[in-house]
């Protein structure tokens, strides 16, 4: 299970928007949010650094220390006369072990919330609250409702309800109580905030910020309409917790043990990673991440952390010259040193990958490593989602159908040989928002700004906080 880390710098890296490197959420959650909006999605949104890293890779993890290599060849066997081969790199965690904590759900029901959302929240403390028989004696659950609601097999109340309270005095509450320990975990579930002013949004992210020093941690749920992105990154970054969006498709338990895994999770911090092609094999480029480049056919990549539960993967395309004398060759060595703040000491691994060189051309014709091959899926799929925005601005919507349908096509016949839940989620994704583009027609168009030129509200992605 992927674990969303806020800090790592890598992952869940979510927007990248007007120059500002936003985390706390996956840009296919950002996406599936502005398509049930009925929006186009901009192609800033998954102009990510580190789009591949927002999945599961699914990697064998450690069995003895934190931190695990995993090197998948996209083939490896080649003829004689070399070639060219995928790899990806991967960095594998293993799962934490899960401690007692105190849950506090923070169900900041204003007195407009929507009829729809006020359900909402009060399924999701009923979820919340059936799944708390799967985790560790000594957890506890409190759930306290900014407007009082009586809803039935509701969690106890942390404190007494108070009327009249807006969110800023809701949270103000909590963050004055003395006795915050480092087993608290708080949960914001927000509704609708685009009403709150600048100077009470900063003055949250604030508030949060007293939480984390008193040792406790916030995330957030989202089930607003239109979240306010940034807003909301900055006070889970404060919180040190997550930020997940809710969508038609939004997952309970899964949502639920990502919380409880993050919260357990020991940190992995001063991660070196280095790559180096040997025996004449070449590093021809980085597909992911972006930014990354090879030196004299090196790459030392720094990660700042990864978080149990994590795994990190890197993919390129390496050069393979002729065979010489062995029909074997190693052609690429993996170093990676990381530092362990429980054993306070660092640890370095290292593993090798070779090829084979064969003379019969059948024997190359195996299938694609599946690991390799669902990342340059999951590579496309952000490529389709950015390339169609100039083709539905020239008013191509069919090709912008056909370019959408291909791609979910490839990912439905993944999942039908893997049964992988992320590719058949975003499949799904692809088919829902070429639905929308068959309808369209200049008129239509016309009626939506933001089907034009992209200039919708872009401040809930662009605005700066302390």
């Amino acid at each position: 299970m992927k674990i969303f880390n806020i800090n790592k710098g890598i992952t869940p890296v979510c927007l990248l928007l007007s120059g500002a490197l936003l985390a706390g959420c996956s840009s296919m959650q950002a996406v599936t949010q502005q398509l049930e909006e009925g929006r186009l999605v901009p192609a800033a949104t998954v102009e990510t650094v580190d789009f591949l890293n927002q999945y599961d890779h699914q990697l064998p993890g450690p069995t003895k220390r934190l931190l695990h290599i995993d090197v998948a060849l996209g083939k490896n066997k080649l003829m004689p006369d070399g070639g060219s081969l995928y790899a990806q790199i991967g960095l594998a965690t293993g799962k934490p072990q899960l401690k007692p904590r105190n849950y506090h759900l923070l169900m900041a029901n204003s007195a407009a919330l929507p009829n729809e959302q006020q359900a909402l929240m009060t399924n999701i403390v009923k979820q919340f609250g059936a799944y708390m028989g799967e985790l560790p004696a000594g957890s506890e659950l409190s759930a306290d409702w900014m407007n009082d609601v009586k809803a039935p097999g509701s969690a106890p109340a942390l404190l007494d309800a108070e009327s009249g309270l807006g969110i800023e005095s809701f949270m103000r509450r909590y963050a004055k109580i003395a006795s915050l320990r480092d087993k608290d975990h708080f949960i914001m579930i927000l509704g609708n905030h685009g009403h709150l002013s600048r100077a009470e949004k900063q003055n949250i992210i604030d508030l949060v910020n007293i939480f984390k020093v008193k040792g406790a941690s916030l995330s957030v749920l989202s089930i607003a309409n239109k979240p306010e992105i940034t807003f909301l990154d900055h006070m889970v970054s404060k919180g040190e917790g997550l930020l997940n969006l809710h969508t038609q498709t939004f997952d309970y338990k899964q949502w639920i043990q990502r919380e409880v895994s993050y919260i357990s999770a020991r940190k992995i911090n001063d991660i070196k990673l280095t790559i180096s092609s040997v025996n004449g094999s070449k590093i021809n480029r980085v597909l992911s991440p972006a930014g990354v480049y090879a030196e004299t056919n090196q790459i030392v990549h720094y990660i700042a952390q990864l978080v149990q539960g994590d795994d990190y993967v890197m993919l390129l395309k390496l050069d393979v010259p002729e065979m010489n004398k062995s029909i074997y060759r190693k052609i690429i060595n993996v170093e990676v040193e990381y530092f362990d703040a429980e054993h306070n000491r660092y640890f370095k691994d290292t593993k090798k990958a070779k090829i084979r060189f064969v003379f019969d051309r059948n024997k190359t014709l195996v299938n694609e490593n599946k690991y390799v091959k669902r990342s340059r899926l999951i590579l496309q799929t952000q490529k389709i989602i950015g390339d169609i925005v100039p083709v539905i601005q020239n008013k191509r919507y069919y090709q912008a159908v056909a370019m959408l349908t291909e791609q979910a096509t490839q990912l439905e016949k993944f999942d039908a040989d893997y049964n992988d839940h992320e590719l058949h989620r975003d499949a799904k994704i692809l088919h829902r928002y070429a639905s929308k583009l068959f309808d369209y027609d200049g008129e239509f168009f016309k009626t939506f700004k933001v089907w034009r030129d992209l200039s919708w509200d872009t401040s809930r992605f662009s605005d700066s906080y302390n």
